[in-house]
């Protein structure tokens, strides 16, 4: 018989906290720097604020059940937040292809989402077949360089 193994999958976890009222005024409360397409908070730090404890709580935990629980890895080190911070878009902002490197979790809290907002997109930075690349027969997990999720207002993706 045979076995089709998944090797070297990258687990995503899709999970949901409600956004308070208290969480969505202070993130629109914030001061931001205009960039082309996008604006982020000048605080680089805004899960320490009061107005955030409950969230930072849940993500903290969010971010153990995963990183534990989900993954299998030991307990002999901590997820910590070190930095977060508020990207706000407005209608035809959009979000740069990027990586978060030099991080070992990376998630996103959607606190305030448009009907007709675009998708959160994850791109592939390996190919199946090296730097071969092949029309489908049929989109899967082998063979897509993307993986979209539908965020909604409260959405954390890890």
């Amino acid at each position: 018989m045979d076995t089709l193994h998944e090797l070297f999958p990258i687990p995503v976890l899709e999970t949901h906290l409600p956004v308070s009222l208290t969480a969505l005024q202070y993130c629109k409360s914030l001061e931001y720097t205009r960039y082309d397409n996008y604006s982020v908070s000048n605080s680089h730090k805004v899960l320490d604020h009061f107005s955030l404890s409950r969230v930072k709580e849940f993500i903290l935990r969010k971010l153990q059940t995963y990183f534990y629980d989900m993954c299998g890895f030991s307990r002999d080190v901590s997820p910590e937040i070190v930095t977060s911070w508020v990207n706000w878009h407005t209608e035809g902002d959009w979000a740069q292809e990027h990586a978060h490197s030099n991080s070992t979790l990376t998630f996103c809290w959607y606190v305030s989402v448009a009907k007709d907002s675009g998708n959160f997109v994850l791109i592939s930075s390996t190919q199946m077949f090296g730097n071969q690349s092949y029309r489908y027969q049929e989109y899967n997990n082998f063979n897509s360089p993307s993986y979209e999720v539908f965020p909604r207002d409260g959405s954390l993706i890890i």
